[in-house]
């Protein structure tokens, strides 16, 4: 993991082999392979470099100041941590790959169901299946979902938000 000016220059590494990282409130938040794999943070000078907890943290992100994951050391369940209060929740049992976000929802491709499009309230209480398929490469706009759909050639496709959950 590196960090630059937006020109290319005064280039740092700041750590090495990180699987996924996000940013969040001055900090990067990664999954450090040098470290077993242990969701640590760093500030983004690559200072004050603190570990978290030892989750797998794959398909890393932050919404609503939590960061979301699944981990392969615990079967691509999906977590949240809340930053703030350090308290960590499972809020899916499914196998969640390709993790997306908005604020309302945390999109996913369910393995469990072979990569079906799902979407999840963050208390965990409300899932919709919204695409049946072999779904990849998920991302979210303010009214759509795009995504890659395997089973179709890998064709780009989209789901209307608006209209698909109201």
């Amino acid at each position: 993991l590196y960090s630059a000016n937006l020109n290319g220059k005064d280039r740092k590494l700041l750590a090495q082999r990180v699987l996924d990282f996000c940013v969040y409130d001055g900090r990067i938040y990664y999954c450090d392979i040098e470290n077993e794999s242990a969701l640590c943070s760093m500030k983004l000078d690559g200072t004050d470099k603190v570990k978290i907890n030892d989750s797998y943290a794959g398909g890393l992100i932050e919404e609503n100041g939590m960061l979301i994951s699944s981990g392969k050391n615990r079967e691509d369940k999906l977590f949240l941590d809340d930053i703030e209060n350090n308290v960590e929740k499972c809020i899916s049992e499914d196998k969640c790959w390709n993790l997306n976000s908005n604020n309302d929802w945390i999109f996913y491709r369910n393995q469990s169901e072979k990569g079906n499009l799902y979407c999840i309230s963050f208390d965990g209480r409300e899932k919709h299946k919204l695409v049946e398929g072999n779904i990849s490469h998920i991302v979210v706009t303010t009214d759509y979902i795009f995504y890659r759909d395997i089973g179709d050639k890998s064709k780009i496709k989209k789901y209307d938000l608006k209209a698909g959950l109201e």
